[in-house]
């Protein structure tokens, strides 16, 4: 919305650097989306423990898995919105990528390699039917993906006209 409003431009004209602007922007979400997951994620596991007898496996692993899919979905978000001036077509986009990976997971042999996988792990690891080794592959896939796609991004704003 910055660059369809034209208030991104006034800083970019003052020499702030467009990778910087974007690095700046994702810091913040993350920090933000770190904060709320693991205070959220706190206050449910409290709530099990008082009012279920449970045990719970791996649990760290098992939030870990669900927040890094969070930020492959940040950085989604950061592609698709400097790719689309449209907000529409971001949110669009996003949910196009999540039914292309459920439809992938369809197929076990591809399953593990689509971040979407994480969602499933993290209930195996929680219940004890996986362990941290099998976090391994679908949690290097994610973290590379979501590297290379806000790299893409960046790659993106850096030859976007703004005006």
């Amino acid at each position: 919305s910055e660059i369809s409003r034209r208030t991104l431009i006034n800083l970019l004209t003052k020499g702030l650097k467009r990778h910087n602007v974007l690095l700046s922007k994702s810091l913040f979400i993350l920090i933000i989306w770190t904060v709320v997951y693991f205070m959220s994620a706190l206050v449910t596991y409290l709530y099990t423990v008082y009012f279920f007898d449970e045990t719970v496996h791996n649990l760290p692993a098992a939030l870990s898995t669900t927040w890094l899919y969070g930020i492959f979905l940040i950085s989604l978000v950061f592609l698709f919105s400097v790719a689309f001036k449209n907000f529409i077509a971001v949110i669009f986009s996003i949910i196009a990528v999540v039914v292309i990976m459920m439809i992938l997971s369809v197929f076990p042999s591809m399953e593990i390699y689509i971040p979407q996988y994480l969602l499933t792990l993290n209930m195996e690891l929680i219940i004890g039917e996986k362990y941290l080794g099998d976090t391994l592959t679908p949690v290097s896939v994610t973290f590379a993906a979501s590297v290379l796609i806000f790299i893409l991004s960046i790659f993106i704003f850096n030859k976007k006209t703004l005006v």
